[in-house]
């Protein structure tokens, strides 16, 4: 990106929640070896959950994959009642036809259906969010990506107070598409076998 030495590192360069919970994960993984570790992510993540049971995101332009990241860790932890408080909060914001946000994002829904999946329950929800799911793929097997990572200024603390957003553009300030599809379609598959596991 060519950043000049005076650019501010201020908001790249502070401890994020996404990448701890996905780093104390990990820990997690490997055992008691690295159990401090995990403890240490967890205690970060676990004091940022908010109120309605999401956890907020700097990377994303939407709370549904940074709390899928940290349900993931919640649960590698032992930690369902946080799990659960995420899962009500996705419960209450899925729309009618299956999906979640306005306008419809199968990124969204993915992330969503994880959480639903790692809770536990939510029978009726979960049928809906994967028959939305199934519908939107592809004839090529993909699923249609929606801009979904947002890249802020290096400088931005507070990316939810930052404006404005430039869409489908390059450089920072951006909330970028992801272009191939890969990683919306790789969410999908992920969320639909972990659905149909907890079956």
């Amino acid at each position: 990106m060519r950043l000049g030495a005076h650019i501010p590192l201020d908001g790249w360069c502070r401890a994020h929640l996404e990448v701890t919970a996905i780093a104390g994960a990990a820990f997690a993984s490997l055992g008691k070896e690295h159990a401090a570790e995990a403890k240490a992510a967890w205690r970060y993540v676990s004091e940022r959950q908010r109120s309605d049971g999401s956890w907020p995101a700097y990377w994303w332009a939407s709370r549904h994959f940074s709390t899928l990241q940290a349900v993931e860790l919640a649960a590698a932890m032992g930690d369902m009642n946080a799990v659960w408080r995420a899962a009500d909060w996705v419960q209450s914001g899925q729309r009618r036809d299956g999906s979640w946000c306005r306008p419809k994002s199968v990124f969204a829904t993915a992330a969503s259906l994880s959480i639903l999946a790692i809770a536990g329950g939510h029978r009726t929800c979960r049928q809906r969010a994967s028959q939305s799911l199934s519908a939107r793929r592809e004839v090529d097997g993909f699923w249609p990506s929606h801009a979904e990572m947002r890249i802020p200024p290096p400088w931005v603390t507070k990316p939810d107070d930052y404006h404005p957003w430039r869409v489908h553009s390059l450089g920072t300030g951006v909330i970028a598409n992801d272009h191939n599809r890969l990683f919306t379609s790789a969410l999908c598959v992920a969320a639909l076998a972990r659905s149909e596991r907890a079956l």
